[in-house]
């Protein structure tokens, strides 16, 4: 407990009122008597007016607190983004479409690494070229979801960058079954207590051609 004496000017700056607090309290705005005769405040007797200041200072010591509670994101929250990683991993290596297009927003805009030539608008454009593109590019490939960070804008909207490996792809622009790596970027919004993402641009690591 920590004691505030609450006095401003009057009778040499003698303390009227006496306080204590709690040390988990966070210092805000103080509340200080005026420097009239400690019996008497206008009428009322001192003991009443020292408890209604003493209410009134606790009130403004723990407000900023109070506040600062309620805009600080839950730990469940950034938990359920990285689990979005892990989810897309286990989608991905079951070759399933509809589960990895259920990670979407229905709205959402996704930037394959072929950048404006993958421009998928919409879940359900997502889940068409990817249900395509399984059996062609990616029927022996392996995904690995290798780390999640995330950085909240707001307390329902964050953006999440996702390290991201694979094997066993039969693309165009490496060697079939060589290893890549990139990065997403996601805008992930929470809708109805579930996370979504909203907007994702896929970054590879480029191959270094022989002799350059």
């Amino acid at each position: 407990m920590r004691a505030f004496c609450f006095a401003k000017g009057g009778l040499m700056g003698r303390c009227w009122m006496l306080a204590t607090v709690p040390d988990t309290l966070v210092p805000g705005s103080y509340v200080f008597c005026g420097s009239l005769p400690p019996t008497f405040i206008h009428g009322v007797p001192m003991r009443f007016v020292g408890m209604v200041q003493v209410a009134a200072v606790a009130l403004s010591l723990s407000l900023p607190a109070v506040a600062a509670s309620a805009q600080t994101p839950a730990a469940a929250d950034e938990a359920a983004i990285v689990q979005l990683g892990k989810t897309w991993e286990n989608a991905w290596n079951s070759r399933d479409a509809h589960a990895l297009a259920s990670l979407l927003a229905e709205d959402a805009d996704f930037v394959t690494v072929l950048g404006p030539n993958g421009w998928l608008k919409g879940r359900a454009r997502f889940e068409s070229v990817h249900a395509g593109m399984f059996p062609r590019l990616f029927s022996k490939s392996v995904w690995t979801t290798k780390e999640v960070q995330v950085r909240f804008l707001r307390l329902d909207i964050a953006i999440a960058h996702v390290l991201w490996a694979t094997t066993g792809d039969e693309v165009r622009h490496v060697k079939h079954g060589s290893p890549r790596e990139g990065i997403f970027t996601w805008v992930v919004e929470r809708q109805k207590g579930q996370w979504f993402i909203l907007a994702s641009q896929n970054t590879e690591v480029m191959p270094i051609l022989p002799g350059q």
